[in-house]
């Protein structure tokens, strides 16, 4: 081979690597196993599955994340993973939404390993060794826990409306749940944590209309009256829940109610991960599987 021939074919090759290294840097989608990318063009909100526990994200198209409830103790180094992959550092607003193990027992992990701007959670203490790890894990990082209450929290582009507790104190745990509001742009979605139907007649006069609604109480029969349902006029329903679990939820009450207003239903334990994503005004619901 003469020198020119060689010199062209390094040129190339050099001319190659160049175009692949700009392609890969241009805006390319962080993601992460199973199919999950996180695109800087539309919203994304992941509904992990983490068996009979809650943890959502949301990341909007601004780069702000928000983050519902960290699942079980087990699950803490799973969620930070899951994060990470997705090329998660900060997480601008983490919600606690009541002190049961299986919405908290992974937040000291998330709160160790990540920036985290804001945290809110309902003013009630829990005696248990969780939530003292929650709350030792934010004293040493000097973060402040506000307490939960009715209030707008504006984003760069977005809303999270905090429709719940509305009241000091109550006889049940579940009761004091955040009942979440998000809306961007055309997309609103509800996130119900443990609400009992008994609180939800509490929220009744707020605007409830939504898109989808991530289903109080893992659809136990407990949560989701007819009244309330019926004032979110949603299409969807997400339901998180564990395969097989011993409460035997979603209680079929609740699954014949959403059949009966012709809600599509999404369930962790059939679907595994769910993620919806959301551009101009379409809405995609896809699955982990």
């Amino acid at each position: 081979m003469s020198f020119d021939k060689k010199r062209g074919k390094k040129l190339l090759v050099i001319s190659l690597l160049i175009i692949c290294i700009l392609l890969l840097g241009a805006c390319a989608p962080m993601q992460t196993s199973g199919g999950i990318t996180l695109n800087n063009d539309e919203l994304t909100v992941i509904v992990f599955n983490v068996g009979q526990a809650d943890s959502i994200f949301i990341h909007t198209p601004q780069n702000e994340n928000i983050l519902i409830d960290a699942a079980n103790n087990t699950d803490g180094e799973y969620l930070a993973e899951k994060l990470t992959w997705l090329g998660v550092n900060k997480i601008d607003y983490f919600f606690l939404t009541h002190p049961h193990a299986d919405h908290i027992g992974g937040a000291d992990e998330i709160i160790n390993n990540f920036e985290i701007s804001n945290i809110y959670a309902p003013k009630v203490y829990q005696d248990t060794q969780t939530y003292k790890e929650v709350l030792n894990a934010a004293l040493n990082k000097g973060i402040k826990i506000t307490s939960a209450k009715p209030c707008t929290i504006k984003l760069s582009n977005a809303t999270m409306n905090i429709l719940s507790p509305t009241k000091d104190k109550y006889s049940d745990l579940n009761a004091y749940s955040i009942v979440l509001k998000f809306t961007y742009m055309d997309f609103d979605m509800l996130f119900m944590g443990d609400l009992p139907k008994a609180q939800e007649k509490d929220i009744l006069n707020s605007n409830l209309k939504c898109d989808i609604i991530k289903i109080g109480h893992h659809g136990s029969q407990t949560s989701t009256s007819e009244a309330f349902l019926k004032k979110t006029g949603c299409n969807y329903a997400v339901i998180s829940v564990g395969f097989d679990n011993d409460y035997g939820h979603p209680s079929d009450a609740t699954l014949k109610l959403l059949e009966k207003y012709n809600i599509q239903v999404y369930r962790t334990d059939c679907d595994g991960d769910i993620i919806i994503t959301s551009g101009d005004k379409d809405i995609n619901i896809k699955n982990g599987n």
